[in-house]
């Protein structure tokens, strides 16, 4: 199953993590509740004095910058510009450290890592495919989707393990910023990443609810959707538990980026910069995990498994 989901800036504004937009800007996440604050004048008065006095300069500067944002905001707004995300669900098993997915065109194995640094007592180290049943146990054959019957409940867990999302999303917003107008590109490149970001936020919210549907009983506010509250897990290509950028050619040609308008350079990088991609997940005990240090051991292992040289792999991995 493969769908193509198109929001509009509208839809997306709410699903926003100001903390990152302010990173991006060098300001500390503690100034992200200026998106929380009514836009009177006396309103932002008072959240500026609720500020340390060291802080209210910056305070003020970054009711500017979110005025800014606004502005280009309705812009994109106005000039139709829409986010698009790519999802495919396919029933999976787990082997060792690769998780197979079952497609219409065959098998694709996804080869992953495992940490490697030595875990505190009674915690282990892990990988991805530690959320995905073993073919001995999985049910991977009986998967359906949506997963759940009209009133929500959700099927047992065994059956969860035995299926995986593969998504990306991405945000076209060039057309937007004149030549020699730096602020204003800077200003549009920064918000398509966090409309990008917001889009694969609201194309989670959906499929748990109705695509996968192992979560239609959800009711959770955007603020807690934001913090993650939700059941499952939804791991990106180069972040911490998924380092290898090459990932991106093998998801690719299960759901083709191509498809709204993602370009891979030969690096595994994505075109446009205000894209993402990587994996979902349904067991409830899923959890992020940074990779951190591996060896010279995993690191020959996997580049056995990803059927690359050392070098290769090592130039995938330099983030």
């Amino acid at each position: 199953m493969i769908r193509t989901l198109t929001f509009d800036i509208a839809t997306l504004v709410p699903y926003i993590d100001w903390v990152y937009f302010l990173h991006a800007w060098g300001f500390p996440p503690r100034f992200a509740s200026i998106a929380r604050v009514h836009d009177c004048a006396a309103c932002r008065s008072a959240w500026v004095e609720e500020q340390a006095e060291d802080d209210k300069p910056r305070a003020k500067a970054i009711i500017t910058l979110y005025d800014e944002a606004q502005k280009v905001l309705k812009q994109m707004a106005q000039a139709n510009v829409m986010a698009k995300a790519r999802v495919g669900l396919f029933p999976a098993w787990s082997e060792d450290e690769d998780i197979i997915l079952v497609t219409s065109t065959g098998n694709v194995r996804l080869n992953l890592l495992r940490q490697q640094h030595l875990a505190s007592k009674g915690k282990p180290n892990y990988c991805l495919a530690d959320f995905i049943a073993p073919r001995v146990m999985s049910r991977y054959d009986e998967v359906r989707f949506p997963m759940t019957d009209a009133q929500g409940t959700q099927a047992d867990g065994l059956l969860h393990a035995s299926a995986i999302g593969v998504f990306a999303a991405t945000v076209h917003a060039a057309q937007m910023t004149e030549s020699g107008d730096d602020y204003n590109a800077l200003m549009t490149e920064t918000l398509s990443q966090r409309l990008a970001e917001a889009c694969v936020e609201k194309m989670h919210e959906v499929v748990r609810k109705e695509i996968w549907g192992y979560a239609q009983a959800e009711h959770l506010a955007v603020a807690d959707i934001l913090a993650e509250k939700y059941v499952g897990l939804r791991p990106a290509v180069g972040y911490p538990s998924l380092p290898d950028l090459s990932l991106n050619f093998d998801l690719d040609g299960v759901i083709d980026f191509g498809e709204i308008g993602i370009s891979l350079t030969e690096n595994g990088m994505m075109s446009p910069q205000a894209s993402v991609s990587g994996l979902l997940f349904a067991h409830p005990l899923a959890q992020h995990f940074a990779v951190g240090k591996i060896g010279d051991d995993q690191l020959a292992d996997y580049a056995s498994r990803r059927g690359q040289t050392l070098a290769d792999i090592r130039r995938y991995l330099k983030h």
